[in-house]
């Protein structure tokens, strides 16, 4: 093991019982011997967004892409921190790209399609979730993110069956079965 990989693997432990800043210091002393890892690069973004400075995990999201274009994880991060920083645009063109490189990539698809739906592009969210659908039928928030699609689009119907899969799947208890029988009321069931 080299003093990189020591110093890689400690601070993912460090990172791990939450001592951010300690972990810190450690990506970067691995990154001092392999400027170009790409995980630790990664995980310096996640790091200073644990610490919350988001914009800084930005600037380790954009150099591992440096090294990288393909780098679908760090690609995938920048994209789900551009979304919290409220940078819809650059939010949607990095998750767009994540699928381009990774169409199978479930947690971009629902994040972009959300999005979507959000941007007032309801019809591409729903073109995004219908096949994701038909692969994965029982996730409650894919079926949630298409209910509002179908909303915002102005398919009742299709909202209706959506919302009603929604109770379905998450159970009468659930969270997400709370919003759907609001929904439903609101649709006039």
């Amino acid at each position: 093991m080299t003093d990189a990989d020591g110093h890689y693997n400690l601070a993912v432990m460090l990172s791990e019982q939450g001592r951010q800043a300690e972990a810190r210091l450690e990506f970067e002393r691995a990154l001092t011997d392999r400027p170009d890892d790409l995980k630790a690069l990664n995980n310096l973004g996640l790091t200073h967004l644990a610490e919350g400075r988001p914009e800084a995990a930005i600037e380790w999201f954009d150099r591992a892409l440096a090294v990288d274009a393909g780098f679908v994880l760090a690609r995938f991060n920048l994209a789900t921190v551009l979304t919290a920083l409220g940078r819809y645009p650059e939010a949607i063109a990095r998750y767009e790209e994540v699928l381009a490189g990774d169409p199978q990539h479930e947690q971009a698809a629902s994040n972009l399609s959300a999005l979507y739906t959000h941007n007032g592009r309801a019809d591409e969210a729903i073109a995004l979730l219908v096949p994701l659908i038909e692969r994965l039928p029982r996730v409650a928030t894919f079926r949630l993110n298409l209910a509002l699609a179908y909303e915002r689009a102005g398919d009742v119907d299709n909202a209706r069956r959506s919302w009603s899969a929604v109770i379905e799947i998450d159970g009468a208890d659930g969270r997400r079965s709370a919003r759907a029988r609001a929904a439903l009321e609101r649709l006039g069931r």
